[in-house]
């Protein structure tokens, strides 16, 4: 979860998003939870770079899912 947080916040902070910081953290901490934690994260994410524009908007998607995805299928396997 630690590697969701800091992953996801330096993402945000080097797309330009504000508060970047706060959302990763709250990422990692609702990537506790089993199959909604990352659907939850990904809510206030997508609010906050709303403003930003479309472009960084499917950007920020794209990266989080990438994230998410690789955290998932790698990294979690490669711990256990």
């Amino acid at each position: 979860m630690a590697i969701i947080a800091v992953s996801i916040g330096l993402m945000l902070y080097a797309v330009g998003i504000p508060n970047a910081v706060l959302l990763g953290l709250l990422a990692g901490l609702l990537n506790f939870v089993p199959f909604l934690g990352p659907i939850q994260a990904d809510i206030p994410v997508v609010l906050a770079s709303l403003p930003e524009g479309l472009h960084t908007l499917m950007l920020v998607l794209a990266l989080f899912v990438v994230i998410e995805t690789t955290e998932g299928y790698v990294i979690n396997l490669l711990i256990q």
